[in-house]
């Protein structure tokens, strides 16, 4: 029996992380399948990509089809072999951050369920695992359902199965939303005393259109037109929008105050935002989209909620502002700020400002 994984264990079999990138290690049954074109020797090690996004579609695109039979639906029977294929055709076209999440997940599913037939899991299976892995993350544990049921879905879609196994039989209660509101006294006060430059300019900005971290960290100078600013929700791939310009001047103020703090390094950059480099926050890999986490921007933001929290204010998040934005203007129009499909989502999760509602009037007597 090989040894355990001490490292790498959270990537698919035969995969390794080194020097930065992901590649393929093929093992000793396959290597007549993988031969290098300029040499004709055989490939022990395949290159993927440096981002796991890169990474999944080139082994979708380059390895799979080699693997004789492992798209056939016959030939998947365990739920282990329906974890990789889900991981080979599902998992490329989603974000990084929710390919990450899925393949945690898968793991835990793998070690569960791997080498149950996928006709043997029933409700009550879920429901256990639900039970067991609640106790040390309740979040992680709905995360793993989700993923369990997208696979039994993706499952039927491929004619593996004919009826979904979970659907509508596992009903698991989602938390309630948060309900922190930030106040207008409250945000002046942070950005004034204790906001470093960089992250007030970008509060503004925040303030003003409701884009997420990602999207404004994202924007490049180029979007910035005659009619206004162009962006687009990257989280979904929604249609293009243009945030005009308004009679007040205050998009053109916030967006001139940013290019102001930046042009302090004297360092050319295409991106709005970007580092002490000209590099953008984000990675953005070779199809476009940003990977990874802004970890330089994070630090910022966490340094100056250091401090506030320090002098004894309550703490809020990056997101709460944009939930801050939803509460302040008309629901119609917050669902079109945060490119929202269903107002009931923006009204249920992002509207936490108090509701104001007229009294009942006293009858006259």
């Amino acid at each position: 029996m090989p040894r355990k994984r001490v490292k790498n264990n959270d990537l698919p079999k035969n995969w390794q992380m080194n020097h930065g990138a992901y590649y393929y290690v093929v093992p000793v049954a396959q290597r007549d399948l993988f031969t290098n074109p300029k040499t004709h020797k055989e490939q022990r090690w395949i290159k993927l990509g440096r981002s796991l996004a890169d990474a999944h579609r080139t082994y979708a695109e380059v390895i799979l089809p080699l693997l004789p039979g492992h798209r056939l639906p016959g030939s998947m029977v365990t739920i282990s072999d329906l974890c990789d294929r889900y991981e080979t055709e599902v998992l490329p076209l989603n974000a990084p951050g929710t390919q990450m999440n899925k393949m945690r997940s898968l793991r835990l599913i793998r070690a569960a369920f791997g080498i149950w037939q996928i006709t043997a899991i029933k409700p009550m299976h879920v429901y256990e695992y639900y039970s067991w892995r609640k106790q040390s993350a309740e979040r992680g544990a709905r995360a793993d359902v989700e993923v369990l049921r997208h696979l039994y879905t993706k499952a039927v879609e491929w004619g593996v199965i004919d009826r979904h196994p979970i659907k509508g039989e596992v009903r698991i209660s989602k938390p309630a939303p948060r309900s922190r509101y930030v106040s207008d006294d409250e945000l002046a006060l942070f950005k004034n005393d204790y906001a470093t430059e960089k992250i007030a300019s970008y509060l503004e900005l925040k303030e003003l259109t409701g884009l997420s971290k990602q999207d404004i960290l994202c924007i490049k100078l180029e979007d910035i037109k005659k009619d206004g600013l162009h962006a687009y929700r990257r989280k979904t791939n929604a249609k293009l929008k243009v945030y005009c310009w308004d009679e007040n001047g205050l998009l053109n103020q916030a967006l001139e105050h940013i290019k102001k703090v930046h042009s302090r390094g004297h360092v050319g950059s295409m991106w709005l935002f970007h580092t002490r480099t000209g590099d953008p926050y984000y990675r953005i890999n070779s199809f476009g989209r940003a990977a990874g986490k802004p970890s330089g921007f994070d630090s910022i933001w966490q340094r100056c909620m250091k401090k506030w929290k320090a002098d004894g204010h309550t703490p809020f998040t990056d997101h709460d502002i944009r939930a801050k934005v939803a509460s302040d203007v008309e629901l119609q129009h917050a669902q079109q700020l945060l490119d929202h499909a269903d107002p009931a989502i923006t009204d249920r999760v992002y509207r936490r400002a108090a509701r104001v509602v007229e009294i009942n009037p006293k009858r006259e007597e």
